[in-house]
């Protein structure tokens, strides 16, 4: 059975894709027109006659008279009930690709100051947000369009960490995150900085010690701090609000020049030491000694700016909070 060969000629119905619309009965007949074909499959339609035999073979040119004649029985285009065949694998059941978004829109839906939002993991329209001062509330999202904003009942947090978490500058509640079931096992997770001075169960490890022949007391202060006061710390809770301290990690900002987002891979380098950014790094002073270009393999940032290209009359800024893209509506934002 030979299938409807696509050609350039549409009827009014047809809803045939722009790669059906080559001539591809017009490639067989210059292809094929000279070719002797055995048992071709291109013979008149036999209308009650015997088939040929198999060994019998023949031309194009010997059973029609032009390409008009040729196409005008097997070619074709595509419509709602057939598809057109254009000498490419086919997938019956392959759906068209949605075509990629031309752009992203921002749709501003309020102007509270949250450093994180976690979607809930029930996929409705609610969401969590937190603050750096150590509160997450539970919110609901407006439909796309329509003009409304978060809405949150600020006076009700689902949970209020204010008494743990050390709030200053750079230190606050850092994250959030839920489990895919939480709607069944109730378990997320927040890491935060606290203060082992303040709080008996700000528990952490400092990772200056003898084993990495490393002595706390002879460290500097970073911007005033005590070495190992301050720790990050990784907790564990359920939907009744108990905690379970399960990691302790420590982070640093940018220092002068350059804000950049690093994407994370467990013991890489993103430069400390030699690069601020993707530029070198000179420091004023080097109490530690220096470190040569060489001597690391530096993970460069995915993205950043420079901090003098910050509005002057708005003052500095720095990048507090973000999220990588893993959806599949645009595959070009993917890992962005």
């Amino acid at each position: 059975m030979v299938p409807l060969l696509c050609n350039s000629t549409s009827s009014a119905s047809s809803v045939q894709s722009k790669d059906s619309t080559q001539d591809y009965c017009k490639l067989v007949w210059e292809s094929c027109k000279s070719v002797s074909i055995i048992n071709s499959p291109f013979q008149p339609p036999l209308q009650g006659k015997a088939r040929l035999p198999s060994s019998s073979s023949s031309k194009l040119t010997d059973v029609w008279q032009s390409e008009e004649d040729f196409c005008t029985t097997f070619g074709g285009s595509s419509d709602k009930h057939s598809l057109c065949f254009i000498g490419n694998t086919v997938s019956f059941n392959a759906e068209e690709p949605s075509p990629t978004p031309k752009g992203i829109c921002l749709e501003k839906i309020g102007n509270g100051s949250y450093l994180n939002l976690a979607p809930h993991p029930d996929g409705s329209n609610r969401a969590f947000v937190s603050s750096q001062a150590g509160k997450i509330w539970l919110a609901t999202i407006p439909e796309q369009g329509s003009g409304g904003t978060l809405q949150i009942d600020e006076a009700n947090p689902f949970l209020d960490l204010t008494d743990e978490v050390h709030f200053d500058s750079e230190f606050g509640l850092m994250g959030l995150a839920f489990h895919p079931k939480f709607a069944t096992n109730g378990r997320f997770f927040v890491s935060y900085n606290c203060d082992r001075t303040q709080s008996p169960s700000c528990a952490g490890r400092c990772s200056c010690n003898s084993d990495a022949d490393c002595d706390p007391s002879k460290l500097g202060t970073d911007n005033g701090a005590q070495p190992c006061k301050y720790q990050v710390v990784v907790s564990e809770y359920s939907a009744k609000v108990s905690s379970n301290i399960s990691a302790a990690t420590s982070a640093n900002p940018s220092e002068d020049a350059y804000e950049e987002v690093d994407l994370i891979t467990k013991g890489g380098n993103y430069g400390w030491r030699v690069y601020e950014g993707p530029y070198i790094f000179h420091p004023q002073q080097s109490p530690g000694g220096n470190t040569s270009v060489d001597s690391i393999n530096a993970i460069f940032p995915i993205m950043g700016y420079n901090h003098s290209s910050v509005n002057k009359n708005i003052g500095s800024a720095s990048i507090t909070g973000g999220y990588v893209y893993r959806g599949s509506t645009d595959p070009c934002l993917y890992g962005r």
